[in-house]
């Protein structure tokens, strides 16, 4: 009778240990943090102290907290839209403390840093994917267009910008920032204004204080300059 009493005292003490070491923050760091950190996101239990739990990410991070700052985001959307889809006024981010989905509202930014082979590229292709809206993708990478390109043109035109060609991907618009600077004195405001970012001192519909004989510029440059678009067929 006792061997059992003993048996069964041993088997709710390393219930116990366990339950205290899945859900109660350690007070101490372990000797092996990396290793650690890595069990516990397997196991999906709480990473540790310094980290979100389910309750704080419920509070700001879930469908409940977007649709909260939803009137801010997009104030024209009606409600029955966002309570419907959360996608119009926030991105799926992944999943955390017990599969905790997380969300961040679209006026957010982030910054996403992880070691290389971590699928960064995947993530952000993942975000440009589900997004309903239009995206603007400013990346150096061709594997986002390869990932995207396809899917994205269901919902609309998809326009490149790639003056260095890239991973061999072609440009479907481009424009020239020294068009029209034959006479180096006119295009002068153009030049302050590149360098500067500031907009033009004339009206960019009107252009009244533009010279005559000149093309007249309008806002396409994602620099602050400003010059007259140019065919891609014209490069």
């Amino acid at each position: 009778m006792m061997i059992k009493y003993a048996i069964v005292l041993a088997a709710v003490l390393i219930v116990a240990a366990f339950a205290a070491w899945a859900f109660l923050p350690a007070r101490y760091l372990p000797g092996h943090r990396a290793r650690h950190l890595r069990i516990r996101l397997h196991l999906r239990l709480h990473p540790g102290k310094g980290f979100a739990h389910v309750v704080s990410l419920w509070l700001r991070w879930s469908r409940f907290a977007v649709l909260r700052r939803s009137g801010q985001i997009r104030p024209a959307l009606p409600l029955r839209y966002s309570l419907l889809d959360s996608r119009e006024h926030s991105v799926f981010l992944g999943r955390a403390h017990y599969r905790h989905a997380l969300r961040v509202p679209l006026e957010e930014h982030l910054l996403v840093m992880a070691p290389p082979r971590t699928f960064k590229t995947a993530f952000l292709a993942d975000v440009i994917l589900r997004y309903p809206g239009p995206v603007i993708a400013t990346t150096t990478k061709p594997d986002i267009y390869a990932l995207t390109a396809a899917v994205r043109a269901g919902y609309g035109p998809v326009h490149v910008f790639n003056p260095r060609h890239i991973g061999g991907v072609p440009s479907t618009f481009c424009w020239s920032p020294v068009d029209g600077c034959q006479d180096p004195g006119p295009p002068r405001p153009v030049t302050t204004c590149a360098a500067t970012s500031t907009p033009p001192p004339w009206p960019s519909t009107t252009c009244a204080r533009w010279p005559p004989g000149y093309p007249a510029p309008t806002p396409r440059c994602p620099n602050g300059s400003w010059s007259r678009p140019v065919p891609a067929s014209g490069r």
